[in-house]
This record gives structure tokens, C-alpha cells and sequence, in this order.
């Protein structure tokens, strides 16, 4: 599972923040109109470069100048679906590393079915909620780990907990702080900033864990810093800004 990545490990050796940052990591995200400003913040204070079209005209050109893509279902229109379509198979013919969210997918059995056939075109990392992945793995009548194994993907799971799980390895890491589940668009943005990651770190599961346990350490520091979600975010953001430029 190898894409646009400077070698085994990361652009600067070990520090993948700060190798996003030296990079300037462009990162295409079609997500949800609620969630595009914290993506792009986020994305922004890690020293990425994000870009949000999902202009099925434009997404060629967009995917194709980019490092990674991240592809998120919240608020689907059958333009959106055009958009998400092209832009996997212009990542899967450049060997870009691209991120799937299924967000909401629980909701929808077409959203279901949808991220169903695009599992078939292997992203690197699958990352959702407990209930999101559950209901896909339900569907497809397997287990998260049946699911890693199957593709292969690495299987992201964030919650309380986060269980990492890939076909050689599990992790979990209970981390993170629970304002983060009261921000809009927080997972929509950890899944675009673990696309930035897969720029700098050419092993998809060791991605996974590096963004899980700096975001989520980051997200317990903003929380004592903050007197609620209010506030939160922007402690998150300039936690996260000051981990890359460290």
C-alpha cells in the first residue's frame, strides 16, 4: 500500500507533522459542507494544503496535482457521487493514497451500498465511528479484522477507544478528550489530516496510529486550556500548528 511517499518512514525521519509541513502536503478532501472550514484549518495549521472542490469537472485536475486524497459521504448528492467516483480513479491510476470516512453511512443503505463499492478500490485506511464501520462490516458480513484482512485495508475505528487494526496488527489507544465528539467536522478533519500522513509515511498502519495518538494528545491539551467546545477548537488548532513548527 504505497503512494506518493518520500521513503519507508517519514519526509524528515521522525517527526511526520513536521515532514508534512517541509513537504507542504496537498491534500484534496470531498467533504461534507458542514465540515469543510475545520478541514481546511486543520489541514492549515499542520503545513498541509488542502483543496475542496467537488466539482466533477474539476476533480481530475485537483486530484491529479495532489499528494492525497480524502474522500468523506456526508451530504451525498448524485454530483458529489460523480465527484467521489473520479476522484478515486484518478488517485488509483496516479498511486495516490487516498482515505475513505464513511460518514453517516449508517443512516443510508444506499450510502451503504456506495461505500461499498468503493472499498473495491482499495484505500489505504478506512476510518470511521464505532457505529459507522460496524453497520459496513454488518453489511458485508464480517468482522473489523475480516475487513483489513479482506481488502487489504487498515480499519480505523475512533471513539472513546480507537482500535487500529490492519492484516498483520491491532492497536488501541484510549486518548482524546470528549469536546471533540462536540465540534463539528473533528473526525471529518482526522481523516484528511491522516491523508496528509500518508504523504510522509509509506506504511498505512503506522499512519493510523501515528495521527490517532497526536491528535488525540493534542485534543486532551486543548481541553485544558478551554472552557468548552467553543474555545476548544481554537486551542486544537494552535496545539496542532505548534507541533509542526516545533
Amino acid at each position: 500500500m504505497t503512494g506518493k511517499c518520500d521513503n519507508s518512514e517519514t519526509a524528515t525521519g521522525a517527526r511526520p507533522i513536521a515532514g508534512i509541513r517541509e513537504r507542504r502536503s496537498r491534500v484534496h478532501c470531498i467533504v461534507n459542507e458542514a465540515a469543510i472550514s475545520v478541514t481546511a484549518n486543520v489541514l492549515l495549521a499542520a503545513g498541509a494544503v488542502p483543496s475542496m472542490s467537488h466539482d466533477p469537472q474539476e476533480v481530475v485536475g485537483f486530484t491529479k496535482s495532489s499528494d492525497a486524497l480524502s474522500v468523506n459521504l456526508g451530504m451525498l448528492t448524485a454530483s458529489k457521487r460523480d465527484a467521489i467516483n473520479t476522484a478515486v480513479g484518478t488517485a488509483c491510476d496516479n498511486g495516490i493514497p487516498w482515505v475513505l470516512d464513511p460518514a453517516l453511512a449508517n443512516r443510508s443503505e444506499s450510502r451503504l451500498k456506495f461505500c461499498e463499492t468503493l472499498l473495491d478500490r482499495h484505500p489505504q485506511v478506512i476510518r470511521g465511528n464505532a457505529t459507522e464501520i460496524d453497520s459496513l462490516c454488518r453489511r458485508m458480513n464480517l468482522t473489523r479484522l475480516d475487513l483489513a484482512c479482506s481488502q487489504p485495508i487498515v480499519v480505523m475505528t475512533t471513539g472513546e477507544t480507537d482500535q487500529i487494526i490492519s492484516h498483520e496488527h491491532t492497536r488501541e489507544l484510549a486518548i482524546g478528550h470528549t469536546w471533540m465528539e462536540s465540534v463539528t467536522g473533528m473526525g471529518c478533519a482526522l481523516s484528511a489530516l491522516l491523508a496528509a500522513f500518508l504523504t510522509v509515511i509509506d506504511n498505512a498502519f503506522e499512519a493510523a496510529v501515528e495521527i490517532a495518538q497526536l491528535y488525540g494528545a493534542i485534543g486532551r491539551a486543548a481541553a485544558t486550556r478551554s472552557g468548552g467546545p467553543g474555545t476548544f477548537l481554537g486551542h486544537f488548532l494552535d496545539g496542532l500548528y505548534a507541533e509542526s513548527v516545533l
